[in-house]
């Protein structure tokens, strides 16, 4: 393999890795939302 495939492939796993965070964080992020809003009473009509 040479440098530039290496670094290309870096680079590539690099960006996967940020993209793989970023999609964490919004999941994170709506979760919460759901969270506040069942916890809030905003979810009407279910059992807990």
């Amino acid at each position: 393999m040479s440098i530039s495939e290496r670094t290309a492939r870096e680079e590539s796993l690099a960006a996967l890795g940020a993209a793989l965070a970023q999609a964490q964080r919004e999941l994170a992020s709506l979760a919460a939302r759901e969270r506040a809003a069942w916890t809030s009473g905003a979810v009407r009509g279910y059992a807990c």
